[in-house]
Formats: C-alpha cells, structure tokens, sequence
C-alpha cells in the first residue's frame, strides 16, 4: 500500500499543471546493429524518472505509447500501460494521436494511475 501511495504521488507531481516549464528528454535505444525496434523513453530531466516509454516495430509501422516503463514481451494495446498510437505524416514533424475510444471517466475510476494524463 505504501508503495502504491508513493507512486501516486510520484506520479500526481508531474501530472500537476504548474506556470514553469518541465524539462524533460528523450532517449532512443535502437536495436541490435542500429535497427528497428526503436524505444524511445521520456525521462524528467531532475530526477531521471521515466514518464513515458514508446516502441516503433519498423519504419512504416505506429509507434507505440505505453505509461512509464510499459514496454515489455507483453506490451500490447490491450495492456493498461497503453495510452495511444503516434502515426507520422510525410514529413515527420506533424504526429496524429490515436487512442483506442476509452471512455476517460470510467478508466480513470479503473486505473487512477492514468488521472491528468491528456486523454
């Protein structure tokens, strides 16, 4: 229970609209010999904590966003980590967001851990 609490806080910190700037970076870890999958981990610049995590199978394929380190053999749309899909355009710099047609209110009921995120 404690570390359920602790995370919630953890998580309910940065979730928490504030008037300053949050840095953050993004890492890329490619696979073997530089290939696809491609992971990409969003991480607080101050605690190195990890908000998010996306995976992209191959260049034409949806690249894959998952809650904090959501990504594993299991990762799949179905799981509660998953959050959406980001599919880029032409020129790879507009991004469409596709999510699975959650209804928000009864899954932030189901899963608080998912409160604030931009569903």
């Amino acid at each position: 229970k404690a570390l359920q609490d602790d995370l919630l806080a953890k998580e309910k910190q940065w979730l928490t609209s504030t008037d300053c700037y949050t840095l953050c970076q993004i890492h890329r870890k490619r696979g073997e010999d530089g290939g696809y999958p491609h992971i990409y981990e969003l991480h607080l610049d101050h605690t190195n904590e990890v908000i998010m995590t996306a995976q992209r199978e191959d260049e034409k394929s949806p690249c894959r966003i998952f809650a904090g380190k959501g990504i594993g053999p299991e990762s799949t749309e179905h799981s509660k980590e998953f959050l959406g899909a980001v599919i880029s355009n032409f020129w790879g710099t507009l991004f469409t967001l596709y999510d699975s047609g959650t209804d928000v209110d009864s899954l932030v009921l189901r899963e608080p851990f998912v409160q604030g995120l931009p569903l």
